[in-house]
């Protein structure tokens, strides 16, 4: 009788380990899976132009892609090595009224607000770059707030761009205006020579 208890738990206990292994197994592949989707996820945020901050609902940094950690750089006052959000240097579309704390686009993110298109300037003087920034919350399972997602697009090039072209405008219409007002001035002069010195056929 002992001998066959021993040699059922045995094999009761061979079943448990098998099942021990068929499941660690499982969490090895499901890790596997998960480590795998992290990595892209990871190589698709650090690959793509536009900067990125996630925060959580309490406000915190929970992710920067690697393109807005050199944005943020931009913004880091000298002699700061890792200043509050309410330090950096932020401004306003005339490049020189610094963003007071309700009007940073992280700061407004995290009191809940989404918004598309708000144009900024970070860093000073020669450094300074215009981003477009945009804003979208999350929301939990009972819709309460529960983090947002902050983008930052470079649109520098653009606005010099766009500045350039008006300025072109600006200076070829000048330059048409100067002449057309020579000509029209002919013109009149030339009309009204003419009605001094009729012509006619006698």
């Amino acid at each position: 009788g002992f001998s066959l208890a021993v040699v059922s738990m045995t094999a009761s206990l061979d079943r448990q380990r098998l099942v021990v292994l068929a499941m660690d197994a499982q969490l090895r592949a499901a890790l596997d899976v998960s480590r795998q989707r992290e990595r892209l996820l990871s190589t698709v945020l650090d690959t793509i132009p536009v900067g990125l901050v996630v925060v959580d609902g309490e406000g915190q940094n929970q992710l920067m892609n690697s393109t807005q950690q050199a944005f943020h750089k931009l913004g880091v006052p000298d002699h700061v090595e890792d200043p509050a959000e309410k330090d950096l240097l932020l401004f306003g579309t005339d490049k020189v009224t610094p963003l007071s704390d309700e009007d940073r686009p992280v700061r407004r993110a995290v009191l809940g607000e989404s918004f598309t298109d708000c144009h900024i300037w970070v860093g000073s003087e020669d450094r300074a770059r215009a981003f477009s920034t945009t804003a979208r919350t999350m929301k939990d399972s009972d819709g309460n707030y529960d983090g947002a997602v902050i983008a930052f697009h470079d649109i520098t090039d653009m606005l010099a761009a766009l500045a350039a072209k008006d300025d072109f405008v600006a200076r070829v219409s000048h330059e048409f205006r100067t002449p057309l007002s020579s000509i029209l001035g002919y013109a009149s002069l030339i009309m009204d020579e003419s009605e001094d010195h009729p012509s006619g056929i006698n």
